[in-house]
This record gives C-alpha cells, sequence and structure tokens, in this order.
C-alpha cells in the first residue's frame, strides 16, 4: 500500500540532476569563452557526472514500468546526446584557443 504525501523516487533522479547542474555550468563557460583552465575542469566533472549517470541507468532501468520506460529512456539519451554536442563545442574551444596564445596567456594569467 502506498502512502500518501510520500514522493516517489524516480530511478537515477539524482544522477540525473547532477549531470544537468554540471551540463549548465560548462555552458555557461563555453559561452563565456574566457576561462579555459574552468572549461577544461568542467568537461572533466560532466565526464564524472555522464558515468555515474550511465551506471545508475543501466543498473535500475529495469525498475520503471514498462508504459513509462521507453519515454524515460528516450529522455535520458537526449540528455546524453546534449553531453556529446557540449563537450564538442568546449573541446573545438579548447583546441582554437590554444592556436591562438594571446587568449591561453590571458586565462593563464587570470588564475595566477
Amino acid at each position: 500500500m502506498r502512502q500518501l504525501g510520500k514522493k516517489k523516487i524516480i530511478p537515477f533522479d539524482t544522477e540525473r540532476k547532477s549531470l544537468e547542474h554540471r551540463i549548465q555550468r560548462l555552458q555557461r563557460l563555453c559561452d563565456n569563452e574566457s576561462d579555459l583552465v574552468a572549461i577544461r575542469d568542467a568537461i572533466n566533472a560532466v565526464d564524472e557526472g555522464k558515468e555515474a549517470f550511465i551506471n545508475s541507468r543501466r543498473a535500475r532501468q529495469e525498475e520503471l514500468p514498462d508504459s513509462e520506460r521507453a519515454k524515460a529512456l528516450a529522455g535520458y539519451d537526449q540528455l546524453l546526446d546534449l553531453v556529446t554536442q557540449l563537450q564538442s563545442k568546449a573541446n573545438d574551444l579548447l583546441k582554437n584557443s590554444s592556436q591562438q596564445p594571446h587568449l591561453s596567456q590571458n586565462t593563464a594569467t587570470q588564475h595566477q
């Protein structure tokens, strides 16, 4: 029997929220394009969050009712696609900045 007032915990919701938070941070850094060290750190944080999310999803996806599973998994796949696109954008930013020494020097100076 289900108790009223208790919130249903969605499988791998914690990992999803953590990953979304890390994605938002990386997006803000990429939009600003000035702090290359922070962008590198954010890429690593997103990688860690993505791995935790995937592992959790794998372990718990069978807990979802059949009626919800396909929709939930499609949403999570979209989230992972967003991660891939954003990481590609961030990596391109880092690559392009390494070809422009004045940007890299300015960023290094900011962190000293």
